[in-house]
């Protein structure tokens, strides 16, 4: 049986998150944007299992929730 794979942090502001992680002595894979409004980063860890730092980028590409619409 696999352990955790990834535990997401949620953040206000993803370059602030990365600054403290990375103050903490962790090193941060780059900021990854995505389509949908989000970006984040990851911590890897040795035991093949990371944390992902994730927060809202661009509130305007998320689309408004609605029937049958994951937002």
């Amino acid at each position: 049986m696999r352990g955790i794979d990834h535990l997401v942090l949620c953040a206000n502001s993803l370059d602030a998150a990365c600054a403290r992680y990375h103050d903490m002595g962790f090193t941060l894979t780059p900021k990854a944007l995505r389509p949908f409004g989000t970006a984040n980063a990851l911590v890897q860890l040795g035991d093949r299992s990371f944390l992902e730092l994730l927060a809202v980028e661009d509130a305007s590409a998320i689309p408004a929730p609605g029937p049958g619409q994951f937002s």
